[in-house]
């Protein structure tokens, strides 16, 4: 109940800070890239042979990801925050990501889960237009023998699994531009 003001002596509702919330911590982060490193070799979904989709692989994409069984870079990462204790509502696409990043007012009223941040710590989402991953400086190594520090899933026409992959491959990929970091919004 609202307190009455010594003015008016009426109701006055408190206001929020612009900022109620915090970001996720980088412990939290670690739950995500733990969860994350439990969908190693998840095969990608839907799977193409000689640019033709497999029967029956679609029904992993999107929405629908299997740990284990497949997953695309939009369904993994919507599965692996939901594993880790860090739900973001509904299933939404690489398009509708951006729509869960807005302004601090939205993260006040609780529609949006995601802030901007310039540098990312485990557990943070990538985005580039048409992929996302999760960053984790400690990923291991490709399948090509390098450092990775991303998990994500992707590439659709190679035999790749879900697994670590590099900021770099993906950056200016097939017109994708530089990744943008985000961070979890914790609104309270």
């Amino acid at each position: 109940m609202a307190a009455p003001s010594k003015i008016t002596g009426t109701a006055v509702k408190p206001e929020k800070p612009k900022d109620t919330g915090r970001f996720i911590t980088g412990t939290e982060g670690w739950k995500i890239t733990l969860a994350a490193k439990l969908w190693e070799d998840t095969p990608y979904a839907p799977q193409q042979t000689a640019s033709k989709p497999v029967a029956g692989s679609d029904k992993y994409a999107g929405g629908n990801p299997v740990k284990k069984k497949g997953a695309d870079c939009s369904g993994s990462v919507w599965a692996i925050y939901k594993e880790a204790g860090f739900s973001y509502g509904p299933y939404t696409n690489t398009a509708g990501f951006k729509e869960l990043v807005g302004t601090d007012e939205k993260f006040v009223k609780g529609g949006h889960f995601f802030k901007r941040v310039s540098m990312p710590q485990a557990g943070d989402i990538g985005w580039w237009q048409g992929h996302l991953a999760i960053y984790d400086k400690d990923v291991g190594k490709t399948d090509k023998g390098q450092d990775g520090n991303v998990w994500s899933a992707s590439s659709p026409t190679s035999p790749r699994k879900f697994g670590p992959g590099r900021i770099d491959w993906y950056d200016n990929k097939n017109g994708a531009g530089a990744v943008t970091w985000y961070r979890y919004w914790k609104a309270s």
